[in-house]
Parts: C-alpha cells; sequence; structure tokens
C-alpha cells in the first residue's frame, strides 16, 4: 500500500489494475449484486429452466474467475 497515492514508489511502478483496485474495487461489489437481483426475480417468476441454470452457472464462475483474477493480481501489483 505504501506505492499507491503519496508513497516511496510512484503509481507508475504499479499495474494499472491494481491501481484501480486500491482506488474505487468496491465498484466491482456491483457486479454480485446485480448478478443476486437477477437470479432472485429468475427464481419468483416462471422462466425457462435453462435460463435458470445458465444465469446459476454463470454466477459461479464469475465468482472462480474474480477470485483467481484477484490472488493473481495480489502475488504481481507491480510492473516488472
Amino acid at each position: 500500500m505504501k506505492g499507491y497515492g503519496q508513497g516511496e514508489v510512484p503509481d507508475w511502478f504499479f499495474r494499472s489494475d491494481a491501481v484501480f483496485m486500491r482506488n474505487s474495487g468496491f465498484k466491482l461489489l456491483l457486479i454480485p449484486t446485480c448478478w443476486a437481483l437477477l437470479a432472485t426475480v429468475l427464481a419468483r417468476f416462471q422462466v425457462n429452466h435453462w435460463l435458470r441454470l445458465i444465469v446459476v452457472l454463470a454466477g459461479i464462475t464469475a465468482i472462480l474467475y474474480g477470485m483467481w483474477y484477484f490472488f493473481v493480481l495480489a502475488l504481481n501489483p507491480c510492473i516488472l
């Protein structure tokens, strides 16, 4: 965290996605919120079974990809 903003290391040393996560990563919480709302709406109404399955599988896939991406970003936040 020392390098972000006014730290000892300038921001250009860090990857742009790492700087984005530090500054406004909380905005990414809107993605699972929207997914949960969509899944709730689809569960309440009579929709195609395949559509529900696709929404659930897409959510699980996005969660796993997000976890992998954040893990890789945490291990390598700098431009080398």
